[in-house]
């Protein structure tokens, strides 16, 4: 497993694309309720399985971004995560955890 992009970070990556068993995927960290934060030390993620057309929209999403703001870490004014895609309900194909 391979982080490709993150699309939201915080004190980590949160989310992004990730190259897993030879197919591009979706990560998304856990969310712990009891804590009201992502899960932490380490930080849990899910892998989710997206269509070829999801798949394709991240990556020009990505693209966009990158071309305006020149790399991740600025410009989430007009690209805040909370209005973006999560994917959660994608199948899950697998689980990982950060460092």
């Amino acid at each position: 497993m391979r982080l490709l992009w993150f699309g939201d970070y915080y004190d980590g990556p949160v989310s992004g694309m990730a190259s897993y068993d030879g197919h591009e995927c979706w990560f998304a960290a856990v969310w712990d309720k009891r804590a009201g934060n992502w899960t932490d030390r380490p930080r849990l993620y899910v892998l989710h399985q997206l269509t070829d057309g999801q798949r394709a929209a991240e990556w020009d999403r990505h693209r966009s971004f990158a071309a305006r703001v020149g790399g991740p870490g600025v410009g989430y004014e007009e690209w805040p995560p909370e209005q973006q895609p999560d994917h959660l309900d994608a199948p899950v194909i697998g689980w990982f955890a950060g460092k």
